[in-house]
């Protein structure tokens, strides 16, 4: 019995790291949304495999990561970052009113909550010349908001609806991961509706992220 509950802080730790690793390759070698990554996040939560608030706080320093190494792809002159500044910059996205060049801050925080643009607000950033500390203060300032959001509602989808359904182990976790894959279908789906009607490329930058 000893040597069971021993590996239990192994598999935590390995929990942490994949929720860390899944929300910074989202989209890119990981083609899952993050709200899939987050959502299933709050379900670990929920069957007691980790810890809630370390999860969301994997999941917040997962997709900074990501988004940081967007913004500094878009200052640099690497083909990948002057091909997405391209596109962005003859899309309508860029004269939308969801932009707003004199309130970069605001624009990123917002940006953060629209399905299907929200993964190109680190590029917007840098290549509106947004000072890095800034685009950390205000990305960071989202994700406080958006990750918790995503990490509670799986943590309460599990605790109310799932357990309430059935009481078979297995079939409760068919169910939940059923769910989640269904939600991540429409979240792809939306998300390509939206760049073809801003006029962005399909299945560049985070997906759904």
């Amino acid at each position: 019995m000893h040597h069971a509950l021993a590996v239990v802080p192994f598999f935590e730790d390995l929990t942490y790291l994949g929720v860390f690793l899944g929300t910074f390759l989202a989209g890119y070698l990981f083609p899952v949304p993050e709200e899939v990554i987050l959502l299933t996040a709050g379900y670990l939560g929920g069957i007691r495999a980790a810890h809630l608030s370390l999860l969301a706080l994997a999941g917040i320093a997962g997709i900074l990561a990501g988004d940081m190494v967007l913004f500094r792809l878009s200052r640099s002159e690497h083909p990948f970052a002057q091909k997405i500044k391209n596109k962005i910059v003859d899309s309508s996205l860029w004269k939308s009113p969801l932009v707003s060049r004199a309130h970069m801050g605001r624009t990123i925080f917002f940006l953060r909550f629209v399905v299907g643009v929200r993964s190109f607000s680190p590029v917007l950033a840098g290549i509106s010349g947004m000072r890095w500390r800034s685009f950390l203060f205000w990305d960071t300032l989202a994700l406080l908001v958006y990750v918790p959001f995503f990490v509670f509602l799986g943590f309460h989808f599990w605790d109310s609806f799932v357990r309430v359904v059935t009481q078979v182990e297995i079939v409760r976790h068919a169910i939940f991961f059923g769910v989640v894959a269904l939600a991540g279908v429409g979240i792809a789906w939306f998300a390509k509706k939206e760049l073809s009607g801003a006029g962005l490329p399909e299945g560049e930058g985070k997906a759904g992220g």
